[in-house]
C-alpha cells in the first residue's frame, strides 16, 4: 500500500493527462486528417491514370495502411494517458476522467473507498 497523492502531486498528475491529451490528440487528428486526403488525392490520380485491375488493390492497400496508422495512433495516445493517469495508491486502479472527478471532490478511489488524495 502507497501513500497518497498530495493534492499539488495528483493535480500535477491530472496536467499531465490533460498534456497529453492535447499533444497526441493534435497528432492523431493531423494524421488522420492528412493522411486521409492524401489517400483521396491518391484515388483520384489511379482512377485516372491507372486500369482499374491495377488501380482497386492499390487503392485498397492504401486504405489498409491508412486504418493501420490512424489505429496506431489511437492505442499509442490511450496507452500514453493511461501511463500518465493517477492511480489508487490502495487498489491499483487507473483513475479514469470520471474516477479523477470523484477523487478531487472526496479524496476517495471510487473502486475501493481508498484515500487517494492527502
Amino acid at each position: 500500500m502507497s501513500t497518497p497523492y498530495t493534492r499539488d502531486e495528483f493535480n500535477a498528475r491530472r496536467a499531465g493527462v490533460k498534456a497529453v491529451m492535447r499533444r497526441e490528440g493534435r497528432v492523431l487528428v493531423l494524421v488522420s486528417v492528412g493522411l486521409g486526403l492524401g489517400q483521396l488525392l491518391f484515388i483520384a490520380w489511379a482512377d485516372s491514370n491507372l486500369e482499374r485491375r491495377t488501380a482497386v488493390p492499390l487503392e485498397g492497400l492504401i486504405f489498409l495502411v491508412y486504418m493501420g496508422l490512424v489505429g496506431w495512433r489511437g492505442w499509442r495516445l490511450q496507452q500514453q494517458l493511461r501511463a500518465a493517469r493517477p492511480v489508487c495508491p490502495h487498489c491499483g486502479a487507473s483513475l479514469s476522467e470520471m474516477s479523477e472527478r470523484i477523487a478531487v471532490a472526496t479524496g476517495k478511489c471510487d473502486a475501493c473507498g481508498g484515500q487517494v488524495v492527502a
